[in-house]
């Protein structure tokens, strides 16, 4: 259990700690993607080069914005599908009755 542990703090880059604690540690190791000890996940590129933190979801975190995109287009393709759905039918009532009528 200490090997491990000594592993995990290895892993990690000590960041110096802006005053107000506003620093963080970070996994440096990634060659993309890295996180940070606050629990935030962003791609190196996005990583505060001063406080060695990820940025936080409202403040553009591109992961958070595609995971965002992907779920507002899971739930058009759904509303979508709701709005199709009563007008297939009535297609179909309409092929019905005329195939009746012939």
């Amino acid at each position: 259990a200490a090997a491990a542990a000594a592993a995990v703090d290895a892993a990690v880059d000590a960041i110096s700690v802006l005053p107000g604690g506003a620093g963080c540690r970070n996994t440096g190791q990634g060659a993309v993607i890295v996180a940070d000890d606050r629990g935030r996940v962003c791609p190196k590129e996005d990583l505060d080069s001063a406080s060695g933190c990820c940025p936080s979801t409202s403040g553009g975190n591109k992961l958070e914005q595609q995971k965002q995109k992907q779920q507002q287009k899971l739930e058009l393709d759904q509303q979508h599908q709701e709005l199709r759905a009563p007008v297939k039918h009535e297609v179909d009532e309409l092929a019905a009755a005329g195939a009746g009528a012939a």
